[in-house]
């Protein structure tokens, strides 16, 4: 009984004209899903968080933007992203492990590989670049007379720029002589682990690495 109150209280603090649409979060999120399989996404997360955005996206922009007040959005689109979650993630991973064709076990295995690389590219910067880290580094967000959103990453002590992240690209641009150090340590193929490090310690969504 108390989970039932809990859920029509939850659904009451929804505007109305979100409740109503209900089958068009289905039908966006399936067609997004659909769409973005095919897409070379390096890891079930970034691919569910991508079609996740996209639909609420178009479901605000189709739907909402003109009916919903602006200070309702962030509950409504919570309640949407609960519903699509429950409903699709076990499903959605399972039909992207076999799209990719990746079983247990060797989803195990990228993994640790993924783990293994991560940590080697963590140590190698402790250790040559102490203060690029989300403690000790200075990070800046600013716009370019373009418009477009990025994010510095400067050290405080000797003013070395590390990088720059796109926000919009979702693309980390590296300063040459970092990115020539760390190709040197890891290989040109291994660079592409930089990202799952940045995302992590900087809690980005980055999925491309260049330098600058």
């Amino acid at each position: 009984m108390k989970d039932l109150i809990r859920n029509i209280l939850k659904e009451m603090s929804v505007p109305l004209p979100v409740r109503r649409r209900m089958p068009y979060f289905d039908d966006t999120f399936i067609h997004y899903r659909k769409s973005l399989m095919d897409y070379n996404f390096r890891t079930f997360k970034g691919f569910w968080n991508e079609v996740l955005e996209k639909s609420l996206g178009t479901l605000y922009h189709a739907w909402f933007i003109n009916a919903v007040p602006e200070e309702d959005w962030d509950e409504s689109e919570k309640y949407i992203t609960d519903y699509l979650t429950e409903k699709y993630y076990d499903e959605t991973e399972k039909m992207w492990k076999k799209q990719k064709n990746i079983n247990e076990s060797e989803q195990d295995d990228w993994y640790n590989s993924l783990v293994k690389k991560v940590k080697l590219i963590d140590t190698i910067i402790k250790s040559l670049y102490p203060n690029f880290n989300k403690d000790n580094a200075i990070i800046k967000h600013q716009k370019t007379f373009a418009g477009a959103d990025v994010i510095l990453f400067d050290d405080p002590e000797t003013n070395y720029y590390y990088c720059s992240y796109w926000i919009e690209e979702r693309e980390i641009s590296l300063n040459s002589e970092l990115y020539d150090t760390l190709e040197n340590y890891l290989g040109e193929e291994e660079m592409l682990y930089v990202i799952e490090w940045f995302n992590n310690e900087f809690n980005q969504q980055a999925e491309y690495v260049t330098f600058s």
